[in-house]
């Protein structure tokens, strides 16, 4: 079963979300499951890319961006199909956890796509190093945790790092404009990395979601 859901090549996502599945919900939910942590899992790997120095071409990070959030569309009208009629609990609680987690996953995708810049100008702010640290360290944490299929550890992780870049907003955002009133910075360029570091906790905030909500999401065996 396994390998007809999960083939061993490299396979189209419309063909691995095969409709024919949905006859079978529990398959068809299985099938979307997998689907989903192995895009979020791309997806982290492309923010750390999109934080690290040097920053690399930015129209070919944005595409891959752009790619990952038209693929987040397709695993979310798939999982618009799969209907429990008999009221599953378990599986049903699963379907609602994914819902959740894909809109996360997708204003994840479409916040990186749209606000791509936002990430480049965080090298030029050693005001913000301290924040992308955090995220970086959550990143190299939670990906490994995932290679672990250790979804506990990586919602901990990205947690506990979205939680202490939300403390830093406001007081890094206050140093920010108080450059302003010395004349260190222009109005516009403290504009700039005031949006970055609102860009910043965003971003590690729907990263713990999606985390927080595929974890619900996994299944256990009966």
């Amino acid at each position: 079963m396994m390998e007809r859901i999960f083939p061993s090549t490299p396979t189209p996502l419309s063909i691995v979300l095969d409709r024919k599945l949905l006859k079978e919900p529990d398959v068809a939910l299985l099938t979307v499951e997998k689907v989903t942590q192995k895009e979020f899992q791309s997806l982290l790997t492309l923010v750390k890319r999109a934080i690290q120095l040097p920053h690399e071409n930015n129209e070919s990070l944005r595409a891959d961006f752009s790619e990952s959030l038209e693929d987040i569309r397709e695993i979310r009208g798939y999982l618009d199909k799969i209907n429990f009629q008999n009221s599953q609990q378990r599986e049903s609680d699963s379907l609602i956890a994914l819902i959740h987690a894909t809109d996360h996953i997708q204003r994840l995708a479409r916040r990186c796509t749209e606000d791509l810049d936002r990430a480049e100008l965080l090298s030029n702010q050693p005001e913000l190093s301290d924040a992308t640290i955090l995220l970086d360290e959550a990143l190299k944490g939670a990906l490994q945790a995932l290679d672990d299929d250790d979804w506990l550890a990586a919602r901990s992780a990205t947690e506990e790092a979205f939680t202490r870049i939300d403390d830093l907003e406001h007081p890094r955002r206050a140093e920010i404009y108080e450059g302003v009133a010395r004349g260190d910075l222009s109005v516009t360029t403290a504009t700039d990395f005031a949006d970055s570091m609102r860009w910043l906790t965003r971003v590690s905030r729907h990263i713990y979601r999606s985390c927080y909500y595929l974890h619900g999401a996994v299944l256990k065996p009966k």
